[in-house]
């Protein structure tokens, strides 16, 4: 028992020698940050800020950069928007669609207009034959169709005998001899079809004919043949949707479907609803994008947003964003004494401290700002590569401020 607790001690001590360490390194830093402060003003009073608030939001946008140039004629407090899709789900298909594949959108403002793809059911029908029974078949029909469109009418000759009934389409002859069998003149009859008539057939009784091409076709019908003709499943029934690109530049949500059909439910969600937002915060004396300031990083990306800034009369500005956890805490100088931002530290949950410097501090502002005046407030983001804090604590110069953080949602 002893050697356990001794044991027990020895680790414990160890880890608070490693935390010891970790916490000396970051005060010897702050330290020496204060001493230069006092040999640079003279001052060395303590400074007041306090955190305001802090809070994370999960599947957030976490940084933004130019993906290609600035743009141009931009200004000050222009919208940055996620104008895309980010999902699109399907609900129920609809009837009558030819196959695109391409889906077709309308609507939503889009400067670069979605993408997506669908799929369509094949028409098939089955068909019950008649034996041939004297002259019973000379000269008639069935008909159906494809969804190219070609009408077709398979008619029909017993010993040599029948004429063309032209009903009207593309017509595929049968020869059949006085005395055949039902499954024989439905043997026949396949095997036309198979060959001449865009479909093939299942070699089975009934004969199942299925077309070769995907959409909606005219079902098939008996005409004057006598036989059993139905449809098995109706062509052009939209069984899919995919959406390959969310677009961009999109100021409401668009609507979609396929084409020639009606009645299929499709459902867009798009990235505006994961509540990401920003706006242009400087431009340059071209209304080039310097700088953006995030108001909102939004949560519950399903995927990277596209960003584009609201053309006003700018163009040109291209961005990327990326996807984490995101910590976001607003700070305030109640004090007199003008604070620098690498001055300042911070530490999550008891955490090594970190230095605020222009990879954690406000990861939105491209330029980064050195100091916090007397009575402003600065918004840092921080990404927190999946992390979920409870509590962060900031110090500067013997000042000190912390707060709970919560999730948002």
């Amino acid at each position: 028992m002893g050697a356990s607790v001794g044991i027990g001690a020895l680790i414990v001590g160890t880890s608070l020698l490693t935390i010891f360490a970790l916490a000396s390194a970051a005060i010897d830093l702050q330290v020496d940050e204060a001493l230069e402060r006092i040999e640079e003003t003279g001052d060395n009073s303590v400074p007041s800020f306090t955190v305001d608030d802090a809070n994370y939001d999960t599947n957030a946008v976490a940084g933004v950069t130019f993906a290609s140039g600035t743009g141009a004629s931009y200004n000050v407090d222009d919208i940055i928007s996620s104008g895309s899709v980010a999902s699109l789900s399907f609900v129920s298909g609809g009837t009558g669609y030819s196959i695109g594949p391409a889906l077709i959108w309308s609507g939503g403002g889009c400067s670069i207009t979605p993408a997506g793809t669908y799929t369509v059911s094949i028409e098939e029908f089955q068909f019950t034959a008649l034996q041939v029974n004297g002259n019973s078949l000379e000269g008639k029909y069935f008909t159906y169709s494809t969804p190219l469109p070609t009408n077709y009418y398979v008619w029909f000759t017993v010993n040599g005998v029948g004429t063309d009934p032209t009903p009207g389409g593309t017509g595929i002859k049968v020869a059949l001899i006085n005395g055949d069998s039902a499954a024989q003149v439905a043997s026949e009859t396949a095997d036309a079809i198979d060959t001449d008539g865009d479909a093939i057939d299942s070699g089975t009784n009934p004969r199942i004919i299925t077309l070769d091409a995907a959409g909606s076709a005219t079902n098939a019908a008996a005409g004057t043949s006598g036989f059993t003709v139905s449809v098995n499943t109706e062509g052009g029934e939209m069984l899919s949707a995919t959406l390959t690109s969310g677009g961009n530049g999109c100021t409401t949500t668009p609507t979609v479907d396929g084409n020639s059909g009606s009645s299929s439910s499709l459902t867009l969600v798009m990235h505006s609803s994961f509540g990401f937002s920003a706006k242009v915060k400087t431009v340059d004396g071209t209304g080039g994008i310097t700088a953006i300031e995030m108001i909102s990083a939004g949560q519950g990306h399903t995927s990277a947003p596209n960003i584009f800034a609201a053309e006003s009369t700018g163009s040109g500005a291209a961005f990327t964003a990326s996807l984490d956890n995101v910590l976001t805490w607003n700070m305030t100088n109640n004090g007199q004494e003008v604070l620098k931002l690498t001055h300042i530290w911070f530490a999550l949950d008891g955490a090594e401290p970190e230095q605020l410097s222009t990879s954690t501090y406000t990861i939105w502002d491209f330029p980064k700002h050195e100091h916090l005046f007397p009575g402003e407030s600065v918004m840092v983001s921080y990404d927190l590569d999946s992390g979920t804090p409870s509590r962060i604590a900031v110090s500067s110069m013997g000042g000190q401020s912390a707060k709970a953080v919560t999730q948002n949602g």
